[in-house]
């Protein structure tokens, strides 16, 4: 298991990447790992229209899943509600974050601060 903690309408949270999460964004939206080429192809060609992309009705879907895998206890419902009153093009960020690091291994990421071996003397 692997925590980011992401902000969303100025407040810290933890979403958990587990396999389990990555199969409830499959489920509920798509395959995570076609949503992450589709948003490169659709960065890098202008004209391309992504068939699979971050949207008002699954950017919820999306921190709920990560948070929920982190114990957070609140309802697909009162996400919708963070998320609009957040704003939507600001959750879009944390939830493309989500999306890739629950894509990418561990070895291919910068540790974060906790995440950081201890140096000691």
């Amino acid at each position: 298991m692997r925590d980011i903690v992401v902000k969303i309408g100025g407040a810290d949270v933890s979403l958990r990447g587990t396999f389990g999460a990555a199969e409830d964004v499959m489920r509920h939206i798509g395959d995570p790992i076609a949503l992450i080429k589709e948003n490169h192809l659709a960065s890098a060609i202008p004209a391309y229209q992504p068939k699979l992309s971050l949207t008002v009705a699954n950017i919820p879907v999306v921190l709920w899943i990560g948070a929920k895998a982190a114990g957070d206890k609140r309802s697909l419902d009162d996400w919708k509600a963070v998320v609009f009153d957040a704003g939507y093009i600001e959750c879009m960020e944390p939830a493309m974050a989500y999306i890739l690091h629950i894509t990418t291994s561990q070895s291919q990421r910068e540790p974060s601060a906790s995440e950081a071996p201890a140096t000691g003397e």
